[in-house]
């Protein structure tokens, strides 16, 4: 079940419970106003009823309007769509560095999906289709109705050509008219992949900020071409421009021959202050958690490798806790604010069943108790196989026969996935370090190499060149939605581990653009006991 569906029942159980109480006491207040005996235990305890009949109406009307005042309520219709020739699914992305929330929807024969979201405060959710996300700005018990024209959608073009209604249709008008300037001009910078490896940092760190400086110029000079006064868009515009900067800073020193002596401290990381004020954010937006993420990321390398924590990552006696504590003292000590408590948050949510505790007992002076609430939680484990998932989703027979012939002679074996996309830098990095990987994993463990926008012929050319004994497999774009679904592919490279029994491990697997191959085969042997240790 869903989390939206769960939300649904809840208050459907709420809702029920209370009216049903309220209509106990107005049937026992109403019987006592006719009763004649005096002796009468409800009749003694009349005032306190009145108090109790009053008590009880204010919870059915509070509880009956949970639904309304928390549900937000999504309507898109695409013209132009054709079961036959567009992808069949849509997502849904509300975006958080430690709860988000991901849900597909089926697009019916007229082009329609609609859902509800349970969100408590207004933020921006994303609609991914196909190459596209759409951004939309959504407040608690909005109500949206979204009508897209499909080609001009998949053309790549601005979003002209839409109706809107909402509390934010205005803010939305905006976006959609103006998020294709900022995606061409972001993309028009040197990214961290893109950029040339032999560039000092911090000779890239000043390029960048130059490029993300001039951006922000042609914003303003839009806004005021434009007479925007819309105080939600702005803020969202530019903060989409600062955010892919600070992303590109964060990774740049680990895409180049990176030095141990780099840690944050380093006049290079100064960006983190300039680029993320330490206030709280007047609306959730994709672009401020991708970034917290990526430092996130970029912090926990730095913990594990530079010199500046050698000493205290040697003189670590608990040695299945790893660097957890170095990682730990480096979050803790950054400047408080929203982004150092979804750091620590998130960093606790990913290590939670290894973590001694004392550090847990540290943690509520330290991160906001909702956060540690989220954090703590127990999640719903998958227990279908991929097989029986793959069996049950609602994709055409000859795409879903083919998916089922790629795990038929699995069983008994841990596979590691990789997915690649067309033109993806990254994806390419990891390739030469691949067959160390596959050679000291054991054939117990199969590889296996899913393309993404690319023929077979494509994939074949790309892996050849490293002589690797894997399994190769392009994904038409309904058999790629299942992997979104049920893998959580969001960029790429993306890696995922499926144990002996079938079962998908939740969390994603470390790849080698960041990881030691070391870390790795640790991984992988990890999820080979576990699973035995299930039979």
């Amino acid at each position: 079940m869903s989390d939206n569906q769960v939300f649904h029942c809840q208050s459907i159980h709420h809702r029920e419970t209370a009216s049903f109480e309220l209509l106990i006491w107005i049937d026992i207040f109403i019987t006592c106003l006719h009763c004649k005996n005096t002796s009468c235990s409800y009749r003694n305890h009349f005032p306190a009823m009145k108090i109790k009949l009053l008590l009880s109406l204010v919870l059915a009307l509070l509880v009956t309007n949970v639904k309304c005042q928390t549900a937000t309520e999504i309507n898109v219709r695409f013209n132009g769509f054709d079961k036959s020739k567009h992808k069949g699914f849509v997502e849904v992305f509300v975006p958080d560095v430690v709860d988000p929330f991901r849900q597909q929807f089926v697009i019916d024969q007229n082009g329609e999906f609609s859902g509800n979201l349970n969100i408590k405060e207004t933020r921006e959710i994303l609609i991914k289709y196909d190459d596209r996300t759409i951004p939309l700005i959504l407040s608690p018990g909005d109500r949206i109705t979204l009508t897209l024209n499909l080609p001009d959608l998949l053309s790549g073009r601005t979003i002209t050509n839409v109706k809107l209604s909402g509390n934010y249709s205005e803010t939305n008008k905006l976006i959609l008219s103006i998020d294709k300037h900022l995606v061409d001009w972001v993309q028009s910078s040197t990214n961290a992949f893109a950029a040339p490896k032999t560039m000092d940092v911090l000779m890239y760190k000043e390029k960048r900020i130059n490029e993300m400086d001039n951006q922000l110029m042609l914003l303003d000079n839009l806004i005021e071409d434009r007479r925007i006064k819309e105080t939600v868009f702005i803020t969202w515009a530019k903060s989409k421009i600062r955010y892919a900067a600070a992303v590109d800073l964060s990774l740049f020193p680990f895409m180049v021959r990176y030095s141990k002596d780099l840690c944050d401290k380093s006049e290079y990381f100064d960006y983190t202050v300039l680029i993320s004020p330490n206030e709280k954010q007047p609306v959730w937006f994709d672009s401020y958690f991708n970034y917290i993420e990526t430092l996130g990321t970029s912090l926990q390398i730095i913990a594990n490798t530079s010199n500046e924590y050698s000493n205290v990552r040697n003189s670590q006696v608990n040695k299945s806790l790893q660097n957890f504590p170095v990682i730990y003292s480096l979050f803790s000590s950054l400047p408080n604010g929203q982004g150092k408590e979804f750091l620590i948050a998130r960093l606790f949510q990913s290590k939670k069943e290894s973590i001694p505790a004392q550090y847990w007992d540290s943690l509520p002076g330290k991160i906001n108790p909702n956060l540690i609430q989220v954090i703590t939680r127990n999640e719903t484990i998958e227990s279908k196989t991929i097989t029986e998932l793959i069996d049950s989703f609602p994709i055409m027979d000859k795409e879903k026969k083919a998916l089922l012939e790629l795990y038929s002679d699995s069983k008994g074996k841990v596979i590691y996935h990789d997915f690649l996309i067309k033109g993806c830098p990254a994806c390419l990095m990891e390739l030469p370090k691949y067959k160390e990987l596959i050679d000291k994993a054991g054939k117990d463990v199969r590889f296996v190499f899913l393309g993404v926008k690319m023929t077979h012929a494509e994939l074949q050319g790309i892996i050849a060149k490293y002589n690797l004994p894997c399994q190769l497999f392009v994904l038409s774009k309904n058999q790629f939605a299942f992997f979104e679904r049920y893998f959580n592919v969001r960029s790429f490279p993306h890696h995922q581990i499926v144990d002996k029994k079938g079962i998908i491990i939740k969390e994603e697997a470390p790849g080698l653009s960041q990881y030691q191959i070391e870390s790795i085969l640790k991984k992988l042997e990890d999820v080979k006991i576990n699973s035995s240790e299930k039979n």
